[in-house]
């Protein structure tokens, strides 16, 4: 999937053609779950340099607004890189918990809903977030990371498990 031509060719004409695979990761949230992903941006667990990563997050299944699907501050990638911070719950989808505490927890984004083989494509430092799976159907979605081949990275990648 992660050669698929028409993930390639949009992917292209955001970050040009000298594309490398950075990292994939599958989202699983279960049917009826208060699962979720705090506000945060993708930069602060990538350590690359410059920010020209760019995620594909392909639905493999029904990514409705129900089902959890992701939501977004527009533009918010434009404003740097914000303070992150570690907390870790048991329905937190990222593991340590990493987000952006405070600034943004009463917002509601622009909600990205898409349907089984479509995809959204994101700015590694916009600002996103997604919140429970209240349908009767999984929500399963494939997330690929890439970045043009002139990125480097910067520091260590901290584990999320």
């Amino acid at each position: 999937m992660v050669h698929h031509p028409r993930i390639l060719d949009a992917v292209e004409d955001v970050i040009g053609p000298d594309i490398l695979v950075y990292h994939s990761t599958l989202f699983l949230k279960e049917a009826n779950t208060p699962a979720y992903v705090r506000w945060h941006q993708d930069s602060p667990y990538f350590y690359l340099s410059p920010h020209l990563h760019l995620t594909a997050w392909v639905a493999l299944s029904d990514a409705s607004i129900a089902a959890g699907c992701m939501q977004v501050l527009p533009g918010s990638h434009q404003l740097g890189v914000f303070q992150h911070d570690d907390k870790p719950e048991s329905m937190n989808m990222i593991r340590r918990g990493q987000g952006i505490s405070d600034r943004f927890d009463n917002v509601q984004g622009t909600f990205i809903p898409v349907g089984p083989g479509q995809m959204s494509l994101h700015h590694t430092d916009l600002v996103h977030a997604s919140g429970a799976n209240t349908t009767h159907d999984r929500r399963l979605g494939f997330a690929i990371s890439y970045i043009p081949a002139h990125v480097k990275p910067v520091g260590a990648v901290k584990p999320s498990a």
